[in-house]
Formats: structure tokens, C-alpha cells, sequence
């Protein structure tokens, strides 16, 4: 028999960690995409201003 992993064993060690660090992962690339992409932005529009 399998046993099935309940909210408390995902909350407990290691899973609690290995959870923290996957959610600090994606927040990281996710404010790296949003810089990247302003960053994009604001050069697109730095070069349209130039006639």
C-alpha cells in the first residue's frame, strides 16, 4: 500500500523547504521576465524617439 501524502507531510520537512525554494525559483524568473521586458520596452521606445 502507497501511502498518500497529506497537506501536514507537504508542510514538514523536506518537502516545506523544496516548496519554498521552487515558489523563491519562480518568483525570481518572473520578476527577471518583468525586468527584462520593461527594460525591452523602455529601449524600443528610447530608439523610436530618434527621428
Amino acid at each position: 500500500k502507497t501511502r498518500k501524502h497529506t497537506g501536514q507531510d507537504l508542510a514538514s520537512p523536506p518537502y516545506g523547504t523544496l516548496r519554498m525554494h521552487i515558489c523563491l525559483v519562480i518568483e525570481d524568473s518572473i520578476f527577471s521576465v518583468i525586468k527584462s521586458t520593461e527594460y525591452i520596452s523602455a529601449r524600443s521606445e528610447s530608439v523610436r524617439r530618434i527621428p
